[in-house]
């Protein structure tokens, strides 16, 4: 299976796309800045959408299966799953397997409870298989099945050097993806205040790690901003500046939804976050790219 690896911040994740506030607005505890929890696969996030362009063309499948069936033993077909657990302040130790064999293990024990859902992954041969877990039940269960997929490893409020510390390795490094499409984090960054220069360095740092494990790189911009867009003495387009330079000095292919959201009006849930049509627009310039990677 090919893999192409969504990375990114809150618009990777999802927010502003059609459907999803008025889901996660049912949520208990409410969602929170950097969101863990999994959204839906069937929501239009542009995540969701590129995975509807790689439907079209190559017949690969994703789906949720209903993690409360998942003890007595769930068949699927695949050879990716992707399973959520919730951490808890007594010992609990989940246990997974495919076709009856062990294939991880953790200690759901946590102190910590701003945020507390892990994320892990899990290849396996492709066909039918049941999927089985016990010790507690998964928050979210997600199948990929096919010659490719299209995966969310999206963080919200997260700029660049949090998300390679934190998560790329246990979010993307563990797919072996073929493809690394790297939405910019741009707002995060420029939320920091330590500058485009730093931006930069930090966006050629991400490249290298992408090459590294042997995948593709693909930039993808990030829309432009409403409101003020001054934050630390710096202008939020310096960013956006920066990057498409970065990207273009590494030879980078650019997916420039900035460019194409400019020209868009309306395209908003807020000043920071695309609406219903960026997610359109995300996705459409990303496929331009990627299917030529196929």
């Amino acid at each position: 299976m090919k893999i192409i690896a969504c990375t990114g911040d809150s618009h990777t994740w999802g927010q502003g796309a059609e459907g999803v506030k008025a889901y996660y607005s049912a949520w208990e505890p409410p969602v929170v800045a950097g969101e863990h929890r999994m959204l839906p696969l069937e929501l239009p996030t542009y995540a969701g959408l590129l995975r509807a362009h790689l439907r079209d063309a190559t017949g690969s499948a994703a789906y949720n299966l209903d993690p409360t069936q998942l003890s007595d033993g769930l068949p699927f077909e695949g050879s990716l799953v992707r399973l959520q657990f919730r951490y808890t302040p007594k010992p609990c130790i989940a246990r997974v397997y495919i076709d009856g064999a062990a294939v991880w293990e953790g200690e759901l024990q946590s102190s910590s409870f701003s945020n507390p859902y892990n994320l892990i992954a899990l290849p396996c041969t492709p066909g039918l298989h049941t999927l089985t877990v016990s010790g507690t039940v998964p928050y979210g269960a997600e199948v990929y099945a096919g010659s490719h997929a299209v995966v969310n490893c999206g963080v919200g409020s997260c700029p660049v050097g949090k998300y390679l510390a934190d998560y790329f390795d246990r979010y993307v490094t563990v797919l072996r993806p073929a493809v690394v499409l790297m939405q910019g984090h741009t707002i995060n960054d420029w939320l920091t205040g330590e500058g485009p220069v730093r931006y930069g360095e930090l966006l050629a740092e991400y490249a290298a790690r992408v090459r590294e494990i042997g995948a593709q790189p693909v930039f993808l911009s990030v829309e432009p901003i409403l409101g003020d867009r001054m934050r630390g003495g710096y202008d939020f387009e310096d960013y956006i500046t920066e990057s498409l330079r970065v990207m273009r000095a590494l030879d980078v292919p650019i997916a420039d939804a900035h460019a194409g959201l400019a020209a868009v009006p309306g395209n908003y849930e807020d000043n920071w976050h695309p609406g219903p049509v960026g997610h359109r627009i995300y996705a459409d310039l990303a496929w331009e790219i990627i299917k030529t990677l196929l």
